[in-house]
Parts: C-alpha cells; structure tokens; sequence
C-alpha cells in the first residue's frame, strides 16, 4: 500500500514534494519565444491553470505553481491537454509538420508536404478517438509496409515490371520475385503523431528528436517538468530553436503511442518513421541534399536508436556525424561499421554530480556528466553543451573530408575520446576568452581609476607647490594683475 501511494503521488505530478521542488529552476534554459498565456489555452484554462509567458504552469486565480489534483482522473485529463498544447504550438510557432500513422483514413501522404492549417485552439488537435484524424493523417497499410524500403535498396536490375519470364518447370507458373518487404510487423505499429520541419529534407543536416517511454508524446522529454517546472525545461523546443538557427531540418518521433492490444513497440515505430520519411524520401536518392544525420535520443529512446544503427548501415551510418545520449542506455552494436560509430559519435551524458562534460568513464559509447542529478532534467541540463558537441562533430568532419567516412565504412574508429576533449576544448576556450574580457574590463577599470588617482594626486601637488611659492613670495609681487 505504501509503495502504491508514493506511485500515485509521482503520477499526480505533485508539486509539493520535496525532491521536485527542489529541481525546480534548477536548469539554466530558456523558451526563444514567449508563451501568449491566452492563445490556444481554452482547454488548460477549464482545468484552472495556464502556462504563463516564461512556460511556467500556474494557478488561475492564485497564480501559484501547480499543487496536487484532486484525483488521478484529473491529473491524466490535464496531461492530455497539456499534450494537445504542445503539439499546437510545435504547429503554430515552429510552423512543424504534423503526420499522423496508422490511422484508418486514406493515405494522403505525398512527397511535397503543404504546410499545415494553424489551428487556434489546441483542443482542436484531437486524441486518438476523433474522426479528424481521417482528413490529414498518413494510413499505415499493407502495401505502405511492403514498400517502404527504399528501392535502391533492391538487387540491380531488380525491377519487378521488367523481368524477364522464365520458363515453366513441370507444368508451374515461375515464381513471383520476392517483393522487397520491410521487416516491420504492421500490427506492432500504434497510432502516433510525428513533426517534421519545413523542408526538411532539403537541409545538410537533419536532427533527430528521440524521446523516452512513459507518457510523454513527440515534442516532450518529461511531462512532469512541463507541469510541475517550464516548458524550456520538459519539452524539446529548445532543441528545435537551436536547430532552426543553424538551418537544420528537424524529425520529432512519437515511440510511446499504444497498438488496438495496448502494447508499445517503440523500435518499429523508429523504424518505420526512419525508412518512410528519411530513407525512402531522401537519403536513398542520388541527389539527397542531407549530408549530415545527427541524434538526440533520451532514456529508452537509446535502445531504438541502436536498433536503427544496427539495422540501417547503408545510407544512415555514413551520415552519423553525432548521437547524444541524455541519461540512456545502448544496447549491442552488430559490425565493425556499428562499432566505429560508438567509438567516434556517440557521447552519453547521465545523471551526475559533477560539472557537465565531465569525463565520468571509459566506457564505449562515452559516459560524461551531464551536470544534474535527476533522470527526468538531463536533456534540458546538458542542452548547451550537446549543441557544442554537434557544432564541433560537424567542423570536425568538414575538415577532415571524406576520412571519417571511409573509417566508418571501413569499421575502423579513431580516439573518441578526442571528441568529447575537442567540445570541453571548445568550452574551456569560450569561458577563458570571456573570462579574460571581464579581465580585461577589469583592468581597465582599474588603470582608469589608479590614472585618474594619480593625477589627482599630482594636482594636488602642483597646488601644493603653487600655495608654496605663493607664500614665499614678497606682499608686493602677490597681488600684481
């Protein structure tokens, strides 16, 4: 029974317990926009609270932060709306683009994506149940299934409608050529909603956004710092802004939606959006303009990204240029190919106290801290400092050409460590040159006031001197004009 009610009471997202608060702010980051605490807020105001314009969730009419609910209906009802406001402000701020898998509806996919209709009031984004999902949602059928590997990928000359016939033996028609399937089980395929970036697929660097199990949709890292905390902290919109000033496309992946039997299969779902809306669509071609595939996966979301290196070595893993881990776990690497890229790009920054980027082992993938102490904050808490990474990972392979390619073709894997040594270089460097403008300011801060002191003091001499002479001079000569 005891152990039920501490269960209940982190579900319910209390605010008042001790451990939470104390993480409270705990976290240097910050929305790029400010939240209208008005727009698109209908449904979480009928629950008595809004987000305000920092992202923080407060009270109606007190204003304080989130307390207890009175029940767990009502806390899983306000999560669910929360969900529909992220989504709608990952449509109408970051102007994403919403797909919707495995719905019943007709597929109406196509390759030029239009932009979405903005919808004012999030409760507009229905739940599962809602019919509208038929009007924009991309079917998961049979056919999409067995064509979803991309067709570079088939035997040369493999062209179904081209082969020749051959003979018939004992009286049978030939066989059928094996149609090129994927291996994903349609039946292990929930319905989800996934984001994508304008143009996405027309960007040299593409990242993608892998969140963790629990009830958390695309777009979020923690729902419980969403709640209990801000919107900077507990979602990924940080990661997107970051993206979008370097001019990189974005994918967010929804792993955590339910099958009719209510199971989670959160690796196919990877795959699947994978190979349907990067592989098929762009990296397959021989004019992709994406040179450069980057990831952030959290928590469980680590195991289906070693599912997607292991399974996707074609076009994927000459791409890899960085995978950041935020407190995960990754299994087992298939190849020697695998194997260079734990080596080389991956870096994987756990709950720690230490400072973050601190070297924590000499495990493969890298282990570093990532500067807090809580599971739930470690996305939001080395946010900075994975972008550093990222930025370092690319200058490093713009400079060193085709080299980290052919390493990852070849199996072979140069020092990790080096990686991480360059990003901590690059930090260090930042921090001592601003560390030294504030010297320098200081100094002349300094100078100036030592300079102004000493002509103070050599004026107060030259009066001195002059009272001086003035008093050794004869009455008569002391008051000639």
């Amino acid at each position: 029974a005891l152990l039920l009610s501490i269960a209940l009471v982190r579900m319910m997202g209390n605010s008042a317990s001790g451990n939470f608060k104390s993480n409270v702010g705990s976290v240097d980051i910050e929305l790029d926009f400010a939240i209208d605490p008005e727009r698109g807020q209908d449904e979480l105001r009928s629950s008595g609270y809004f987000f305000n314009e920092q992202g923080e969730c407060r009270n109606i009419e007190t204003n304080d932060r989130v307390g207890r609910f009175p029940s767990q209906q009502k806390y899983e009802e306000f999560g669910a709306a929360l969900e529909r406001y992220i989504f709608f402000l990952l449509r109408d701020q970051y102007k994403m683009i919403e797909k919707i898998i495995n719905s019943t509806s007709q597929d109406t996919d196509s390759e030029d994506d239009a932009q979405p209709e903005t919808k004012i009031d999030s409760k507009s984004n229905d739940d599962d149940d809602d019919e509208n999902d038929q009007k924009q949602s991309d079917t998961t059928t049979d056919a999409d299934h067995e064509n979803t590997q991309s067709n570079s990928e088939k035997p040369e000359n493999a062209d179904n409608n081209q082969l020749k016939k051959k003979p018939e033996k004992n009286g049978k028609p030939p066989r059928k050529p094996r149609a090129t399937r994927s291996k994903i089980d349609a039946n292990k395929l929930a319905k989800a909603r996934i984001y994508l970036s304008p143009n996405y697929g027309e960007k040299r660097t593409l990242l993608l956004l892998i969140p963790g199990s629990g009830a958390v949709r695309a777009g979020q890292w923690a729902r419980s710092i969403c709640i209990n905390d801000n919107l900077a902290a507990g979602t990924m919109y940080p990661f997107i802004a970051e993206a979008y000033k370097r001019d990189w496309g974005v994918i967010l992946f929804d792993p955590n939606g339910r099958t009719d039997h209510g199971r989670i299969y959160s690796d196919e779902h990877v795959m699947f959006v994978y190979e349907r809306w990067v592989e098929k669509r762009w990296l397959s071609r021989p004019d992709c303009a994406i040179e450069n595939v980057l990831i952030v996966c959290h928590s469980a979301g680590g195991m289906a990204t070693t599912q997607l290196l292991n399974r996707k070595t074609k076009y994927l893993l000459p791409r890899i240029r960085g995978v950041a881990g935020t407190d995960t776990f990754f299994g087992r690497a298939s190849s020697k190919q695998v194997q260079a890229v734990y080596r080389r790009y991956i870096v994987n920054w756990v709950t720690s106290s230490a400072d973050v980027g601190t070297k924590l082992s000499d495990t493969v993938p890298k282990r570093v801290s990532a500067g807090h102490t809580a599971h739930e904050y470690t996305s939001a808490a080395a946010f900075k400092h994975i972008f550093s990474f990222f930025d370092a990972m690319l200058k490093m392979h713009k400079s060193g050409g085709d080299s980290k390619k052919k390493d990852v073709d070849s199996g072979g894997g140069g020092g990790g460590d080096g990686n991480v040594n360059e990003v901590q270089k690059d930090l260090k460097k930042k921090k001592d040159e601003k560390d030294e403008q504030e010297k320098e300011k200081g100094n002349d801060k300094d100078e100036n006031e030592e300079n102004a002191a000493a002509e103070q003091t050599q004026c107060d001499a030259e009066n001195d001197q002059n009272q001086q002479t003035d008093t050794a001079k004869p009455k008569d000569e002391m008051d000639v004009d």
